[in-house]
């Protein structure tokens, strides 16, 4: 007994000993299960009471490993909250593996992770969290000692082999799995935790490691919610899984995904990596948070039986959460049917080459089942195959029925900039067509040289309208017109995710996730007079809404509406300085029967990037808007039981038209008055009238008789709000065409351009009628008079864009000839009449003081010389000449906007128009010749005293130079400054920076720029620029004119004192001067005459007691600008 008690003893020391100097070991045997699953996985259940780990006690396990390999470590957590109601987290923990042989084993250190502020709980927890953290476990028994640094809980461990076997047809592959990369801490464990509710993989799917089987696994430790392990690849971070490929072939690798994103729409792309090599992108775009997850798939790819590494790659702007990850046996050339309107061929991805090439062959041919109709053909190709020498060869055939057979030669790129853009359309511009049998055909695609074709696209032209809202693919026109290749297939690489609207679905929808998705749309190019059509098949009779996203290349002009050839609207873009993106325009809506319509779209000046084109069935009437200016709602937007004949609704006696105008535009008169115009053709019919009813008011007997255009229905009142208007015919077969709201009160731009449009003329010559793009033509004493409210008293300008010889025309301000005298004295009368564009622009009065306030401009016009002329006139302006320049606004002033110039008069400023380069400083291009004597005075007002930096924009033959000066106020010229010009393969317009800035008072001045004779004949000035410049300081002698100046933006003067200046050759006073500067002064230029060039200069600045204010500037040798 004594010997029994000495042993409990020693053995109690014994423990007290270890309690100190080590850590006491637990055997857990019977309080745990080991269970085994597939891909070699194996977990170790703690049994329900025996969760809690003490701490720094360590708790072994005993389990058998299935196969030599790497194993990383998932701990499932109880999440058991303490009285506070905190969770297990920031615990260090160690985890020892080790046999019996090699007791030192591999340990893992980790600490558990800290949650995240809204998921304080990790359910889940991989050890070592975005580290790929595993052990090297040979098959046989192994032996894990688990020690918590304090009390925790764990429901299991489970040990993953990062091999990935797969062996199945249709495999998933848990995200979680990684056995390497560059990820977020934030973005493994902690990412569980915010247990979004993901979609489970399909059924016939095989989960690799199935953690999920519960036929083995307890599922009840774990919510439902949080069952699926999932990640975030944050942009600039990846992923990287080692798969083992059980059976050789083609395989599809595809990502279930979503994004994170606090702006919309935007777009998260995921580049598909294996065994180093880029197969392809996976792009999911999406607008709100409500987009659903989606399993987007990769391009197919070959995988040899063994081992591949799989890097899922984020370089995009934005993560993405991934939530499994599937590899799938498919066919090398895969076909999706994905709609009607669009069924994909896709080519498995070829590491020796070419998809199509002269070994394998130079063809495809696939039999597909299409609907009958008419259809285009789009070919996908990698980069460095876009561009190059190839035809295709492209037939459609069905036994007994002639084939559709075309032969083309691919794109080609004449573009560098959007080189290796590689989506094209067969046939490019010419709108090349395939008319198609209904039922089963044979397709096939042959090609002339090598080529890797990544998916060839089989696109139904015949575009249903069913409802709601839909997209339509803007190169799937049916008709085209006047487009260039350049257009077309080249500008598919401009288009850009956020143009996309996910809540109007592509017809055709190239976005699908049962495809490779698009990344965008896939824009064209509408130059000047191109128009596209669709083909639309209406489902249903009504209304319906069509909306375009456009980018204007630098011009202006309209992009209009047409269905079934009659116009329905038109939107107008302005010029602006450079492109403008995102202008998003929602053209009236258009009542549309059940059955086929064309749809057009027309581009009338300069050129358009057409990105997106909507359509949205409305529900009920719509209702059209009135915010100022003009509003014109077409015969084909308003409800009529009418016949029409061609772009007219014909109005019998009785007859009605109705739509409804909602007036949301405050006139600031408060009278609401506005002009009624309607476009008829009554020119049968003399004695034609309409009644007119706006909400409850009656506008009783207008007439309209005899007349061709648009004519004036008197002066209405729009009350503001929504009104319902009733057009009632009084007379049999009035042609009726539009409908117009006019505020004829034009408001001027303060320190711009104010465009003076024709529809909104106060009066217009009878016959003259704008056409859709806005211009019109005048003969002998024709005229148009504009009422404008200038919001500033200043200097204008009224400039015409015209084909009008100079002595056409007489300009009238108030009633007096304003009239530009310039080119009316102009003695070489052809430079005025003739134009390289066949359009000019003139300058029609200069220098015209105006008041704040109405004032009536009116031009007249007149044939010449005896001989009748038609004047075509485009656009007409009024100008702000004297712009405001201020600390944050620069100005341009445009070279035309002088307030007096002297140019030889062979160099008409009208004949020097589409010669050098496109001006892009301003909303009109234009420029004169710059050389020998030219002078050009411009006016203008400074809003704040400062420094400017004064800079021209010019354009010369290449490596031509300029010398050039300038004035302000009429004072001494600068020194010259030599310009330089640089051309590629013809001009190039370049800013020419003059080096000494100019000092100006608040208040109005003058510039005067010279120029000399240049190293080269057309030289040509487009602008000059004024900009306040922030930091200045320095002293600078002008050797030409023998004067020296001190220029700061930084002084700092307490009180009211004398600035002297002080210029010494050696010790010889060469010049001085001095000035009262007020207190609070920061910005001053002093100058001095001098009699020699001064080697030193020095700044002194006194109060009235001689006190010295600032510490004494000096500057000397090179401090000296010259």
């Amino acid at each position: 007994m004594k010997r029994t008690l000495k042993v409990i003893a020693l053995l109690l020391s014994l423990a007290m000993v270890l309690s100190v100097c080590g850590m006491l070991t637990v055997f857990a045997e019977g309080e745990y299960t080991v269970k085994t699953g597939t891909n070699n996985m194996i977990r170790i259940e703690n049994a329900a009471e025996h969760l809690e780990a003490a701490a720094g006690v360590a708790r072994t396990y005993e389990f058998n490993v299935p196969a030599d390999g790497e194993y990383y470590v998932i701990l499932g957590k109880a999440l058991k909250a303490d009285a506070e109601g905190k969770y297990d987290k920031g615990i260090p923990l160690s985890l020892k593996f080790y046999q019996d042989a090699e007791p030192d084993g591999q340990v893992l250190d980790y600490t558990l992770s800290d949650g995240v502020e809204e998921h304080v709980n990790c359910p889940v927890e991989r050890v070592g969290n975005n580290i790929a953290m595993s052990v090297a476990l040979t098959e046989g028994i192994w032996k894990l000692d688990l020690t918590a640094e304090t009390e925790t809980n764990f429901y299991y461990i489970e040990l993953r082999d990062t091999r990935l076997q797969i062996a199945e047809e249709k495999n998933v592959i848990s995200p979680f799995d990684f056995n390497g990369g560059n990820l977020d801490p934030m973005h493994v464990n902690e990412q569980v935790a915010f247990g979004y509710k993901q979609t489970p993989p399909p059924e016939e799917y095989t989960l690799v490691g199935n953690y999920l089987d519960d036929s083995i696994f307890d599922q009840s430790t774990t919510d439902s919610y949080r069952k699926y392990r999932f990640i975030h690849i944050k942009n600039g971070c990846d992923a990287q899984y080692e798969l083992d490929v059980k059976t050789a072939g083609y395989y599809q690798i595809s990502a279930f995904l979503n994004l994170w994103t606090k702006t919309y729409p935007t777009t998260t792309t995921l580049t598909v990596n294996v065994d180093g090599k880029t197969v392809s992108d996976l792009s999911y775009i999406k607008e709100s948070n409500e987009t659903p997850d989606k399993l987007i798939p990769s391009r197919t790819i070959y995988l040899s039986e063994g081992s591949h590494t799989l890097q899922l790659a984020n370089n995009s702007s934005c993560g993405a959460y991934v939530y499994y990850i599937t590899a799938e046996q498919v066919d090398p050339n895969k076909v999706v049917k994905v709609d009607d309107n669009l069924t994909r061929i896709e080519f498995a991805k070829n590491d020796n080459g070419a998809t199509l090439n002269s070994t394998d062959g130079l063809s495809v041919t696939k039999t597909l089942d299409l609907i009958g109709g008419t259809y285009a053909v789009f070919v996908k190709k990698p980069v460095e195959f876009y561009g190059s020498e190839c035809v295709y060869d492209v037939t459609f055939s069905q036994s007994s029925v002639e084939a559709s057979h075309v032969s083309v030669a691919a794109a080609t790129n004449t573009d560098s900039k959007n080189k290796g853009f590689s989506y094209e359309r067969v046939g490019d511009a010419k709108g090349t067509i395939f008319a198609v049998p209904d039922g089963s055909v044979e397709f096939t695609l042959a090609v002339s040289k090598d080529c890797d074709v990544e998916y060839i696209d089989i696109r139904r032209l015949d575009l249903p309208l069913t409802g709601g809202k839909q997209a339509i693919a803007v190169a799937d026109f049916s008709y085209v017109n006047a487009l260039t290749d350049a257009h077309c297939s080249q500008q598919f690489g401009t288009g850009k995710p956020e143009h996309v609207l996910l809540d109007y679905p592509v017809i055709g929808d190239y976005f699908s996730s049962k495809i490779t998705p698009a990344q965008k749309y896939f824009p064209i190019h509408l130059s000047q007079g191109a128009t596209v059509g669709y083909t639309v098949d209406v489902a249903q009779t009504g209304w319906y809404q069509f909306g375009v996203l456009i980018n204007t290349y630098k011009s202006n002009g309209m992009l209009a509406l047409y269905a079934d050839d009659n116009l329905v609207d038109s939107v107008t873009y302005a010029y602006t300085i450079d492109p403008q993106p995102n202008l998003a325009y929602t053209y009236n809506a258009v009542y549309l029967t059940e059955g086929r319509h064309t749809i057009k779209l027309a581009g009338t000046v300069g050129g358009i990037y057409l990105y997106r084109f909507t359509t949205e069935k409305l529900e009920g009437d719509p209702v059209y808007e009135f915010s100022g200016g003009s509003a014109t709602v077409m015969q084909s937007g308003m409800n009529s039981e009418a016949s029409m004949e061609g772009e007219f609704r014909v109005l019998n006696a009785g007859d009605t038209v109705s739509f409804k105008l909602n007036n949301s535009y405050t006139d600031p008169q408060g009278k609401n008055e506005y002009e009624l115009k309607l476009a008829v053709d009554t020119s049968a019919v003399s004695d034609a009238a309409l009644d007119i009813k706006i909400g409850e008011t009656l506008y009783e007997n207008i007439l309209i008789g005899g007349k061709n255009g648009e004519v004036s229905g008197g002066t209405i009142v729009l009350p503001e709000g929504e009104s319902e208007i009733v057009i009632t015919s009084k007379s049999e077969g009035i042609k009726f065409k539009s409908f117009s709201v006019v505020e004829t009160v034009i408001t001027s731009n303060e320190n711009g351009n104010t465009m003076l449009s024709f529809l909104r003329a106060s009066t217009i010559s009878e016959g003259v009628t704008p056409d859709a793009a806005g211009s019109a033509s005048f003969t002998a004493e024709q005229f148009v008079e504009f009422d404008v409210n200038v919001v500033a008293d200043g200097t204008y300008m009224v400039r015409m864009k015209a084909k009008s010889p100079q002595t056409g025309f007489t300009v009238y301000v108030d009633d007096v000839d304003y009239t530009d005298s310039q080119y009316l004295n102009t003695e070489d009368k052809s430079c005025v009449n003739n134009s390289k564009n066949n359009v000019m622009l003139k300058n029609a009065a200069t220098n015209i003081s105006l008041t704040k306030g109405m004032h009536k401009i009116k031009i007249v016009f007149h044939d010449v010389d005896s001989e009748a002329v038609t004047h075509k006139v485009d656009e007409i302006y009024l100008r702000r000449l004297d712009k405001t320049v201020s600390s944050t606004a620069p100005i341009q002033l445009g070279t035309w906007d002088y307030k007096t110039i002297n140019i030889p008069p062979y160099w008409s400023l009208p004949a020097q128009v589409g010669q050098g380069s496109t001006y892009k400083g301003d909303e009109l291009y234009n420029n004169i010749v710059f050389m020998g004597e030219v002078a050009v005075t411009y006016e203008f007002n400074v809003a704040e005293s400062g420094f400017y930096k004064i800079s021209n924009f010019g354009c010369g033959p290449d490596g031509a130079t300029q010398m050039s000066s300038y004035s302000i106020d009429g004072g001494i010229k600068t020194s010259e400054t030599e310009f330089a010009y640089i051309g590629e393969g013809g001009d190039k317009i370049v800013e020419n920076i003059y080096l000494d800035y100019a000092f100006l008072t608040e208040g109005m001045h003058t510039l005067t720029i010279y120029a000399s004779a240049p190293s080269a004949q057309a030289v040509r000035m487009n602008m000059t620029k004024i900009t306040w410049v922030s930091d200045i300081s320095e002293v600078r002698y002008d050797r030409d004119n023998r004067i020296v100046s001190f220029a700061s933006s930084q002084l700092d003067l307490t009180a009211d004192a004398t600035l002297y200046i002080a210029a010494y050759n050696g010790s010889q006073l060469v010049g001085i001067n001095m000035v009262d500067v007020k207190a609070g002064t920061k910005a001053i230029k002093l100058s001095a005459m001098v009699k020699s060039a001064p080697n030193k200069v020095k700044v002194f600045a006194f109060d009235a007691n001689l006190k010295p204010l600032l510490a004494a500037l000096e500057a000397s040798g090179e401090d000296i600008i010259q």
